[in-house]
């Protein structure tokens, strides 16, 4: 049985925050091999204007302190 870690447990939430605020094109990039990476993880996406990548930022910051 596979073991959920904190770190995909953070992942799948912010997933789910930009999917409820209608984010498109969601990618994840592991950089966890890459020595001296700024994160072990990027989670990108787009939205159609400015209030939306607003509404996907807040409702992911909303998401994570939860």
């Amino acid at each position: 049985m596979n073991k959920i870690t904190e770190k995909q447990l953070l992942i799948d939430k912010i997933v789910e925050a930009i999917q409820d605020t209608k984010g498109e094109d969601i990618m994840i990039f592991d950089l966890s091999t890459i020595e001296n990476s700024v994160a072990q993880t990027f989670v990108i996406c787009t939205g159609n204007s400015n209030t939306q990548v607003s509404a996907i930022s807040g409702n992911i910051q909303k998401k994570v302190r939860n």
